[in-house]
């Protein structure tokens, strides 16, 4: 997916304001690089095949939100020593709790810092 099919604007991610756990990829929380209402970017110390799927909770300024589901869209390989990859997910937000998600990404992410993608 490149950001000309993306329907959601990313935000930049500098600091712990949101943290993934996704055990299958690591046994630490992640920080991504960006997030959006429909995915996010992190660096990921394993290789995830192109629509592989992971279970994870994604914590949005000290609220979780557990039970999501992401698949890898994209990756890229950054030539570390140990090798990392830059891996863009979709993420699927369980009904039940879409409502909170969107209002804790609106609160993390006020307007004033959405800039549109063209």
């Amino acid at each position: 997916m490149t950001s000309e099919h993306r329907i959601f604007s990313r935000h930049p991610v500098y600091s712990n304001l949101v943290l993934i756990d996704a055990p299958s990829v690591s046994d630490v929380l992640l920080s991504p690089r960006d997030i959006s209402f429909g995915g996010f970017m992190l660096e990921s110390p394993r290789e995830l095949e192109p629509d592989e799927e992971i279970e994870c909770a994604i914590e949005i300024k000290g609220k979780n939100f557990p039970g999501c589901r992401a698949t890898a869209a994209r990756r890229v390989e950054n030539k570390t020593d140990p090798p990392t990859w830059n891996v863009g997910f979709s993420v699927q937000v369980p009904e039940n709790i879409q409502a909170d998600f969107e209002d804790a990404m609106k609160q993390a992410f006020p307007a004033e810092e959405i800039q549109e993608e063209f």
